[in-house]
């Protein structure tokens, strides 16, 4: 393996938007076992895992039912996928779509992805485009 410094996927297990947090996480971890862990055994890809996810989310793991064909990575983030749908809150989320304005430093560009971000958790459904725009205009 190259010596690359990467930075190690964390999750905050106390976000307001858990799901998108744990995205986040799960996509940052995916880049790390494709990239520089691409050639490390399964189990080791596993160990990896559960070592950034942090002790809250061992005693997490810990509830979960693996059977032993189940144990690889996939498998793991499936199984946490599974634990952090539930949390969200699409009444919630709306709200805070629907609350959100531009910050003074921000640029149209930066809300306009905060926007998108919000959406995502907001079951708009094909609509979040035109839910991005109205709120644009309402937020004038």
């Amino acid at each position: 393996m190259d010596s690359v410094h990467c930075s190690t996927p964390t999750i905050n297990w106390n976000s307001q938007n858990l799901k998108h947090a744990w995205k986040r996480f799960k996509q940052h971890a995916k880049f790390m076992f494709s990239g520089p862990l691409s050639g490390k055994a399964e189990t080791v890809k596993c160990s990896y895992l559960l070592l950034w996810v942090g002790e809250k989310s061992r005693d997490i793991f810990n509830t979960f039912t693996i059977a032993h064909s189940e144990q690889n990575v996939s498998a793991y983030l499936a199984k946490f996928d599974t634990y952090v749908k539930p949390v969200a809150n699409p009444i919630f989320a709306r709200y805070k779509f629907n609350k959100k304005n531009q910050d003074a430093v921000e640029t149209v560009e930066q809300h306009v992805t905060s926007l998108k971000i919000l959406t995502k958790d907001c079951s708009f459904g094909n609509s979040e485009d035109g839910m991005v725009r109205d709120r644009l205009l309402f937020g004038i």
